[in-house]
């Protein structure tokens, strides 16, 4: 399972979390941010598997996906904007694809995952209440 915390920058979700971290009883209740960076950082290498790309495949993220990249089809960004926001969304499912696989033994805890980094998008959005 995976929890995202969401909020305005600067109003301490990553504090929060890093007290929760060093307060708990035992490193396997649950998977912090600076937990997964660190196993993210060792897997990156493991990013181009058979396995991760049938996920990013699969109609678990096909809706997501679509949604996403249509906002920044029909934004008013700029070209380089928009190609920047596709490598951010990119970078973010291969992360998720890789966590995916701890996610079934341990409950992860994050407040930059995807749909932080998504919801990044949606002032680009013409329909905020359609998108969100």
């Amino acid at each position: 399972m995976r929890v995202e915390l969401l909020g305005p920058s600067g109003v301490g979700k990553t504090t929060v979390l890093g007290i929760a971290q060093a307060s708990r009883s035992t490193e396997h209740d649950w998977m912090g941010p600076k937990e997964m960076d660190a196993y993210l950082w060792q897997v990156a290498r493991l990013r181009d598997t058979d396995t991760v790309w049938e996920y990013l495949d699969s109609s678990d993220l096909r809706q997501f996906l679509d949604g996403s990249m249509a906002i920044v089809a029909s934004s008013g960004m700029r070209p380089v904007n928009k190609l920047n926001a596709l490598h951010i969304l990119r970078a973010s499912c291969l992360d998720l694809a890789q966590l995916r696989q701890i996610s079934q033994r341990r409950l992860l805890v994050h407040d930059e995952l995807l749909l932080h980094r998504a919801f990044s998008l949606l002032p680009q959005t013409r329909d905020i209440e359609r998108d969100a």
